[in-house]
């Protein structure tokens, strides 16, 4: 023992008071299988601030080593990380040659959304499908309904309500947004807008369609859409990007992370900035999008106390004002009514994570989140005379337990408890104020009776103060025949409980013509039942491919339904009621080939037949045929990477933007094809620089929804980063 302190006390000796004594380490970086060089790669030494990125030939250069023994690693986005152990000598010059092999897609990556407990995404019993932060950065994708777009059988719908994500058929309102396993509150017409979420400190997004209400309640009868964040691992990262295109779009952000000793923080921001665009400048209105402001600061400070707990503090705020110009005929003094719109948009957010492993076999996880969201939205007429305004301000806290026991190999239980208090204040509610509580239990657990078949039940029973006790169960089984063929199954039930504004709202929009009102307690959770089968074909880095037949029975759904008119109200008093019962089916195909060793091509379809059961009518804005395609090139000789991708979305059924419902319509909106393209160059050591043009074809419309028009876009990546791995979650 005493000689190798001494040894190590030489050695530190002499690299602080002389660079002489230091090595340089030289190396290439190749693909195994071609033997073709691999440059960006990116090499680390560990537990020093000592790397560099391999060049076009694939080579790598470290200069001012200190003699020593470290351990080396090697990482390449589509390979899979390597170390290696070297022993550094004075005055030297060491060569390491390195053969990266090709990681199979992204069913090695690590997924929790599905079964609340860490799985190899492929061992898990549910389909989940994965948009890795690789992903956003080859499309440029910078908020989450950007990263959503080119995803299998996900439809962002843009509308009043912001961009939010239409899961098979099953519109915004009923899918369950997450952040870190926790609810994103702030719904405007029962969606969430995910264009207000930043991609800043995001690790990946988890998708897992059709009902999650055995496991997460309320809400996610459509699926759950769950956004992972970067926990606190390495010593020390920053990463500031800018970014600016068309519309007069601005677009800064920076990531920051470091470690000493058992603490790591992760700082990230963002800010966005654009004038929006107007596809049809002969109306007084703002035909397109609006002009937005929007600010993003997330924190995450994470402490490592002892090999076995893991503590997390996370702190989030989101700032957004909007502007855009609004029009409409008045019928009593048969004119153009022209005024402006402005929306505020904040939200709070803290939250904590405690996890402890009891024992090899038994894990407790504790967390609470609290968020608040506060909405103001005012409309002014041309003489700055408020005509219209809506405030409100949502909040949310949510304490929850979880443990899960491994009893023996292929038997495991997971089983937590939630307890939750919603809140909404406003003007337009029933006394102004109102609080729901909740919560409830859930079990589930996961039998391999032999290699290659899983069963997972799981059952929720959760009480509700507007309509008491709820039971919903769902089971779900996995059989691999071969290592590269699997097959999943789901069967399960789903339930959204009414929401405080279908409830309790009075939004009185006489200036409009119209009043909607609640519920009260004629109003019922809505029901789903929920059925899919998926055959999944991998072979390695070559091929993956999946195809998924669903069906979606949904029963008791919420909507407005027009009661009367009256000469203050010409266009209809309104009320929420239990009124449509819907159906969704159809299948989706996802394909990922490597089709050259640079060329990777994914190419996705979907089938889709919505129907509105009870007026025997098909939904609005689902088209039936979706197609989504994207080509990834790498471009070694020249330190480059292109991709370029598309989807087309068939005609639909359409109806407009408009203040009321609108559950009918003869209306179609014609086929709409968008081409991507984004290419990212390696400019120096340290920095990217890359170029995106999205709506090559410039295909616009200002009639059905306001298709963007062809934008560009470019901006310069710093990344600076030394790698560490020595924290544990």
């Amino acid at each position: 023992m005493r000689s190798n302190i001494n040894r190590w006390g030489w050695i530190l000796i002499l690299a602080f008071f002389s660079n002489s004594y230091a090595a340089e380490l030289t190396g290439t970086v190749t693909d195994s299988k071609t033997g073709m060089p691999l440059p960006g790669a990116n090499v680390f030494i560990e537990k020093t601030k000592l790397g560099a990125a391999s060049g076009p030939d694939g080579g790598f250069s470290i200069d001012n080593v200190p003699p020593g023994e470290y351990e080396i690693k090697v990482h390449l986005m589509g390979y899979e990380q390597i170390s290696r152990n070297m022993i550094v000598v004075e005055d030297s010059t060491i060569r390491i040659d390195v053969a990266l092999a090709q990681s199979p897609w992204e069913l090695d990556e690590v997924v929790v959304t599905a079964t609340r407990r860490k799985h190899i995404l492929k061992d898990v019993p549910v389909t989940t499908e994965l948009i890795t932060r690789d992903d956003m950065t080859a499309t440029g994708a910078l908020t989450v309904d950007q990263a959503l777009r080119s995803h299998v059988g996900v439809t962002i719908q843009d509308d009043l309500s912001g961009k939010g994500a239409i899961l098979r058929g099953i519109d915004p309102s009923r899918v369950l947004i997450l952040i870190d396993g926790h609810r994103v509150i702030g719904r405007v017409r029962g969606s969430i807008d995910l264009g207000q979420l930043s991609l800043s400190d995001v690790d990946r997004i988890e998708i897992v369609k059709g009902s999650g209400s055995t496991l997460y309640g309320s809400e996610a009868m459509g699926g759950v859409i769950n956004i992972i964040t970067r926990k606190p691992s390495q010593s020390r990262r920053l990463s500031p990007s800018v970014e600016y295109g068309s519309f007069n779009t601005f677009d800064p952000e920076f990531q920051l992370e470091t470690r000493h000793g058992k603490l790591g923080l992760i700082l990230s921001g963002k800010h966005e900035r654009t004038d929006g665009f107007d596809l049809y400048k002969d109306t007084p209105h703002t035909n397109g999008e609006e002009a937005i402001k929007r600010y993003n600061l997330d924190s995450r400070l994470g402490a490592n106390l002892g090999e076995s707990f893991y503590n997390e503090l996370s702190l989030g705020y989101m700032h957004e004002k909007k502007i855009w110009v609004e029009s409409e005929w008045h019928e009593g003094l048969r004119q153009t009514l022209v005024y402006d719109d402005y929306e505020w948009n904040n939200r709070y957010d803290v939250g904590t994570l405690h996890r402890y492993m009891a024992n090899p076999r038994t894990e407790l996880e504790a967390s609470f989140h609290a968020s608040y969201y506060d909405h103001d939205w005012s409309k002014y007429t041309r003489a700055g005379y408020q005509n219209d305004s809506s405030v409100t301000d949502d909040h949310i806290i949510e304490s929850s337990f979880q443990v899960n026991h491994s009893f023996a190999p292929g038997l495991i239980l997971t089983a937590g408890a939630d307890i939750s208090n919603e809140g909404l204040k406003s003007t337009q509610i029933v006394g102004g104020k109102k609080n729901l509580n909740y919560g409830d239990l859930y079990a589930q657990v996961e039998w391999s009776p032999f290699a290659g078949l899983t069963f997972l039940p799981g059952l929720r029973w959760e009480r509700h103060q507007t309509y008491g006790n709820h039971i919903n169960p769902g089971i779900y089984t996995k059989w691999s025949p071969g290592d590269n063929l699997a097959f999943r199954a789901a069967a399960s039930q789903g339930f959204r409980a009414p929401s405080i504004k279908e409830l309790y709202f009075i939004f009185d929009h006489s200036a409009a013509g119209y009043i909607v009102y609640g519920g009260g307690d004629q109003l019922d959770p809505e029901k789903s039942y929920n059925y899919s089968l998926t055959a999944e074909l991998n072979y390695g880095r070559r091929g993956l491919h999946r195809l998924t037949f669903f069906r979606n029975d949904l029963s008791n759904l919420i909507e407005f339904d027009l009661v009367e008119f009256t000469p203050t109200y010409w266009r209809g008093v309104y009320r929420y009621l239990n009124i449509v019962k819907a159906r969704t089916q159809g299948l989706e195909w996802e394909s990922k080939i490597r089709v050259l060793a640079n060329w990777d091509l994914s190419f996705s379809y979907t089938y889709l037949r919505a129907h509105n059961l009870t007026e025997d009518i098909d939904l609005i804005n689902r088209p039936q045929h979706t197609a989504k395609i994207s080509s990834l090139i790498s471009l070694p000789r020249w330190d480059a990477g292109l991709t370029v991708w598309g989807t087309y979305d068939d005609r639909k059924l359409w109806t407009s933007q408009g203040d009321t419902p609108d559950r009918f319509s003869n209306t179609y909106a014609p086929r709409w094809i968008v081409w991507n393209l984004n290419l990212h160059k390696r400019l120096l050591k340290s920095f990217e620089g890359y170029f995106r043009i999205e709506n090559i074809t410039n295909e616009i419309n200002a009639t059905y929804g306001y298709w963007p028009p062809r934008s560009f876009t470019v901006g310069l990546r710093l990344n600076l980063s030394r790698e560490s791995h020595d924290s544990k979650e």
